[in-house]
Parts: structure tokens; sequence; C-alpha cells
């Protein structure tokens, strides 16, 4: 079974919504410059969806800390039971409400 950690904003303007999937196992330092870098982004995305192959490291801890920070984007953490890449893209995939739904892998 799979677990769901979903970190919300409010706020949203009225431009084309993008979700951000990224499936991760083990890469937690990957995964912080890459928030850190869609942090920055000129065009805004509306949501990150982190899709965790039960990894070993402190993932789950890092993105349950994540609301500490500020934000400018939905962010839902996925601890996903069994499969590989391909079934993480896919949960990434079937959770995103984005109009444009993109991969970071």
């Amino acid at each position: 079974m799979n677990e769901k950690i979903r970190l919300s904003k409010k706020n949203r303007s009225n431009q084309l919504k993008v979700s951000a999937v990224i499936p991760t196992k083990n890469r937690i330092k990957d995964l912080k410059e890459c928030i850190k870098s869609l942090s920055k982004q000129q065009y805004p995305i509306y949501e990150l969806i982190i899709v965790d192959g039960s990894t070993n490291d402190d993932t789950e801890k890092y993105i349950k800390n994540l609301k500490k920070d500020k934000l400018d984007f939905d962010c839902i953490y996925i601890k996903q039971a069994s499969g590989g890449l391909a079934t993480a893209r896919n949960i990434g995939n079937k959770e995103a409400s984005g109009d444009i739904v993109y991969q970071l892998d």
C-alpha cells in the first residue's frame, strides 16, 4: 500500500498549472537540489509529486520538514510500496492535477 503526504498552498493564479513528477530512491542529495531549482523557476509550478521507491535514506523526513520552508507549490509525497521506475512514473502521473505534467528523473 502506498503512503501519501500532501503539503498545500492556497493561493493560485490564472496561469496554466504545471505538475512536476520526481520518481526517487536513495537520491536525497539530488532531490534537494531538484526542489531548490524548482523553487527558483520563473514560471511557477503548481505541484510537485515525489514518488519514493522505498528509500533507505532520510527522504521522508526531509519531505515532512519541507512544510517549515516557504514553498510556492504543493508538495505531494507518495511512498511506493513496490515496483520500479515505470510504476513510480505512472503513480505520479495519476496523482498529477496540472494542465502540464513533466517527469524529472
